[in-house]
């Protein structure tokens, strides 16, 4: 590992908390919105200066330029989880962030070395769960009950508008027509490319009902104790 990709590794898990910890000193709603409103400043400057920076080295290219990845769904999903305080966008980013944008930090499909590209990477792959786990500790956010099936719906939708646009645009959008260059976890997956696609998508889904997991035995914890 690099020390960028280190560094955004503590940062990613240690800044929530330690802002928690800070707001239950400060005790200020002003101060907790203002910490939603900086991580989503940060990820919409990351992200439209990553698309410039992209578009000035290759122009108007529709393999590159397209919000068609999945941790750019995530990061809409948890803008607006962060500004709007949406339940639906907090799971959205929830299951995204931290089954897909935590796995992309740890394992990074970089295809650059262009400094200003690198960095926006990382902040965004960084922001993204860094910003679910401070709505989770300050506003206790939590998935609610269906929200397993409601992620798998808008995951198909995303795949299959994905599917479209690679079809239509020849990019690898997802990664679903072939796996990144750098080491991944798709490394396991076959080369045929229906069967790559279908263990994608089971393997996403078995990592969303993981993070369902605990807030399932919670929920039936509490009704245990309603009884």
């Amino acid at each position: 590992m690099s020390g960028i990709q280190v560094g955004f590794l503590i940062f990613t898990f240690a800044s929530p908390l330690l802002l928690w910890v800070l707001s239950r000193r400060l005790e200020s709603p002003r101060f907790a919105r203002g910490i939603c409103g900086f991580f989503a400043a940060a990820l919409i400057a990351a992200y439209i200066g990553t698309l410039i920076i992209r578009m000035r080295d290759a122009g108007f290219d529709l393999l590159n330029i397209l919000p068609m990845h999945l941790c750019d769904w995530a990061l809409f999903a948890t803008v607006v989880a962060l500004l709007l305080r949406r339940q639906l966008c907090f799971e959205l980013a929830y299951f995204w962030g931290l089954a897909g944008t935590v796995q992309a930090l740890i394992t990074p499909a970089i295809d650059t070395t262009t400094a200003w590209r690198v960095l926006g990477f990382f902040v965004i792959h960084s922001v993204i769960p860094a910003g679910v786990l401070w709505l989770m500790f300050e506003f206790r956010f939590r998935p609610q009950r269906g929200a397993y099936l409601r992620v798998l719906l808008w995951s198909e939708v995303y795949l299959v508008a994905a599917l479209l646009v690679n079809a239509v645009t020849g990019a690898n959008y997802g990664f679903l027509t072939e796996r990144p260059s750098t080491r991944s976890l798709l490394d396991f997956f076959s080369d045929t490319r229906w069967l790559h696609v279908l263990q994608i998508n089971l393997t996403g889904l078995l990592f969303f009902w993981l993070l369902d997991l605990p807030w399932q035995f919670a929920r039936r914890r509490q009704n245990a104790m309603r009884l």
